[in-house]
């Protein structure tokens, strides 16, 4: 194990003195090679993220979450919507399910 910065050095084609003024012991050149490897990995892991944080905030931010969030607030106050709104009661299943489907409005 006391060869690995030297190894790596010679792999690298790097001299044994460079190797060791760069990686002193083989815990920093393990930490920057775990670096390394995650660095490389990030991009592809932002292209498989990004959808996904894509629809979060899509959800987060549409109409039928905003309807819910007052609902749930409203709740708090409110006995008879605390039961219907319920976990398990299912009183969001009445609300629109597609985003360009609004929820009625005060008049109508």
């Amino acid at each position: 194990m006391k060869k690995a910065v030297p190894g790596a050095a010679q792999r690298a084609g790097v001299s044994r003195g460079a190797g060791q003024h760069h990686f002193p012991t083989r815990a920093v050149l393990v930490a920057a090679e775990a670096e390394h490897v995650f660095r490389q990995q990030l991009p592809e892991r932002q292209r498989r993220v990004e959808p996904l944080l894509n629809l979060l905030s899509d959800v987060h931010a549409g109409p039928r979450f905003k309807v819910a969030m007052h609902l749930w607030v409203a709740a708090v106050a409110n006995a008879e919507l605390k039961r219907v709104f319920a976990p398990g009661r299912g009183g969001l299943s009445r609300l629109p399910r597609r985003p360009d489907t609004a929820a009625p409005g005060p008049h109508g």
